[in-house]
């Protein structure tokens, strides 16, 4: 049979493709020859003709890929025991009968219902005007020409129109952020991600054959996925200028800091998802490449356990708050404001103005005690003066220091404490203390300036005179009854001194 129908026709089944492109050569010219790709038995004339012409619609769409089409007559597939044609639109598939290939009954059958299912009602319009038409112009058919030009001017307009209809709408969006971002960047993506999807959409009516309707369908498969990915990519940015603009509002810092990674972290799921849908209308399989990917990530994690820890580590930092950015804090002996926070590691700046990184898998199992989120800064001391300090010029004096604090505008007045305390060694000693409310060390330091020298004007006008370490040697004088004689203690003191 193989033999006697090559001498004929130049054309075997003896493959899967084969048997795929007898439908595609000769369903027109040939229909006796072309049917017998497919098991029509059963099927009156006019039936195995409607079939026939649905099924060499299905191939020349561009639905199935010519260079998947199996070349070897013993072909054989160990899961379904068929091949399909068709993975996308089942259930439709070949078998292998002598040493011949044939759509088999079922999916003969089949067939009609796989054609009204795929092609929108346009498509068969197109599909019913072409019929009979076979007219053509240099090579190319007069109404596939037609047809295209017309898909191209219905794209043309299609763009022309969501571009002026989305410009306005993105206008009011982005009125705040008109500076940085344009509609454009939003609206021509947004464009032509409908223009790819209406081109998937109609492509397959212009009936460009196995080969080339099957590249250009997934040429316009995989351009949906990468307008999709550069319109979110660039939504990304008006949502984290958003979120900026909510952080500026408020007083923390560490949200100024957390949208930077949150864009970039959004960004790279864009990106990456992306990738995935367009890998996929390239018919790779996603679910072996995503199951590689985890076999590789539990290899990754066990390698890069303390990168996962610091990871998870920011993540706590950002979720609990223990400091802000600009903090002032004190952690295992570290001590400095914090500079940045990072997906893995904290910046802080010494206050030798060095830069000392902690990973944050470190910190945040680390007791810190954040210095900048105090409400007030304490002062404490002692003023100390002399022995020779009546009580009343002492009392005085104290209150006087109590006026100090209360007339300054930037000490606690509801809680301090100044109060003589202490006879010391040297001197009496007034316990200072107090509090500012202040909101960095440089503005405390300044203000412990100006108290302290109010301190120093209020002991200088009372006449108060500040205490230092000092000592008295008491020596006494008589005859030799009662101690030392003159010359007796001289000669002691010049002992002393030459010692």
């Amino acid at each position: 049979m193989a033999l006697s129908l090559m001498a004929v026709t130049g054309q075997t089944l003896s493959t899967p493709r084969e048997a795929i492109e007898n439908v595609h050569k000769h369903w027109e010219d040939n229909p006796e020859q072309a049917l017998k790709s497919l098991d029509v038995s059963g099927l009156d004339k006019k039936e195995q003709k409607k079939v026939l012409r649905k099924l060499a619609l299905l191939i020349n769409s561009g639905q199935v890929l010519q260079a998947k089409m199996p070349e070897q007559a013993a072909y054989y597939d160990t899961l379904k025991g068929h091949f399909e044609p068709f993975p996308e639109l089942k259930p439709i598939w070949m078998e292998r009968k002598g040493n011949n290939w044939r759509f088999s009954t079922a999916s003969v059958q089949a067939i009609p219902d796989v054609y009204h299912e795929q092609f929108p009602f346009a498509v068969k319009v197109v599909h019913k005007f072409s019929d009979g038409r076979t007219k053509k112009l240099f090579g190319f058919p007069v109404w596939k020409m037609l047809g295209l030009g017309i898909l191209i001017a219905m794209l043309v307009l299609v763009h022309w129109m969501l571009m002026l209809l989305t410009e306005p709408i993105f206008k009011r969006l982005l009125r705040k952020y008109q500076e940085v971002l344009e509609p454009k960047k939003f609206t021509q993506p947004l464009s032509f991600m409908a223009v790819s999807l209406l081109l998937v959409f109609f492509l397959p009516a212009l009936q460009l054959g196995p080969e080339v309707g099957a590249w250009s369908l997934k040429i316009a498969k995989v351009t949906v996925p990468v307008f999709t990915t550069i319109l979110f990519y660039r939504m990304v940015d008006l949502v984290s200028d958003h979120l900026m603009y909510l952080a500026s509002l408020t007083e923390g810092t560490l949200d100024d800091q957390l949208v930077p990674l949150v864009r970039k972290t959004l960004k790279v799921f864009v990106v990456v998802l992306g990738v995935l849908f367009g890998l996929q209308n390239l018919d790779f399989n996603i679910m072996s490449l995503v199951a590689g990917l985890s076999i590789s990530g539990i290899a990754v994690a066990l390698a890069a356990q303390d990168t996962i820890k610091n990871f998870f580590g920011s993540v706590m930092i950002f979720v609990d708050r223990p400091f802000q950015i600009g903090d002032w804090i004190v952690a295992d002996g570290i001590d400095g404001d914090v500079e940045e926070v990072g997906f893995r590691s904290t910046r802080i700046r010494t206050f030798h103005n060095s830069v000392t990184s902690i990973p944050n898998g470190k910190i945040a199992d680390m007791c810190v005690d954040n210095m900048g989120q105090r409400k007030y800064r304490r002062y404490k001391t002692y003023i100390t003066v002399t022995y020779d300090t009546s009580p009343e010029k002492l009392d005085a004096f104290v209150e006087g220091m109590r006026q100090i604090v209360l007339d300054h505008p930037l000490t606690r007045k509801d809680s301090f404490h100044v109060y003589f305390n202490t006879f010391g060694a040297h001197s009496l000693d007034i316990l200072f203390y107090i509090f500012f409310k202040v909101p960095d060390w440089g503005a405390e330091l300044k203000a412990r300036h100006e108290v302290n020298l109010a301190i120093m004007r209020l002991a200088q006008k009372m006449g108060v005179e500040f205490a230092f370490p000092t000592q008295t040697i008491h020596m006494e004088t008589g005859d030799s009854s009662k101690g030392l004689t003159d010359e007796e203690v001289k000669r002691e003191m010049a002992t002393i001194t030459q010692k």
